[in-house]
Parts: C-alpha cells; structure tokens; sequence
C-alpha cells in the first residue's frame, strides 16, 4: 500500500489476548489529513483484504462516513453513514 497512500501517523493493534503478539482483532491505522476520497487506492486495498482474507473499515471521523470491503462477500465497497461511531472514535489518540 505505500505506493498508493502515505504511511500512516499512528498504528493501533488491538489483541485478543494482550499477552499473545500474534492475537491481533483489529488493526487500526490513522491518517490525518485523509479522507475518503483524497485518494484513489480502494482497488488496491480490496485486492490486498481478498489475497489476505481481511476485513476493511475505512472511517472518515470528520463526517463520520465509512466505506468497508468483507473478502468473503460482495466483491464491492460499500459505503455508510450511522453517524458518529462511539467504537472508532475511541480508537483515536
């Protein structure tokens, strides 16, 4: 992916277990200055989720807009506004 978006300004592992490295539930990467549309990299994190097997939430918590792509489902981002979601914003520093 950083052929396609920048790196990001912080990384969040929540564990399963937090003793366990290899527990990881979700993995969050915070960006910023990005939006959902400020760059076009949704074919590429669609290939990498299908070839990885993840799921992937992309949440914009300016407008609280979110766009998610389930591997094992329809082969398409689908996007979504349930307002503020209390669950991504306490996964912001």
């Amino acid at each position: 992916m950083p052929l396609v978006i920048s790196g990001p300004n912080a990384i969040k592992e929540i564990k399963e277990d937090p003793e366990d490295d290899e527990s990881n539930i979700e993995l969050i990467f915070h960006y910023y200055d990005e939006t959902l549309n400020s760059h076009d990299a949704w074919n590429e994190m669609a290939d990498f989720a299908r070839q990885n097997e993840l799921y992937v939430i992309v949440y914009d918590h300016d407008v609280f807009d979110r766009m998610g792509y389930w591997y094992d489902e329809q082969d398409e981002w689908i996007e979504q506004n349930f307002g503020e979601n209390e669950h991504f914003e306490s996964l912001v520093d």
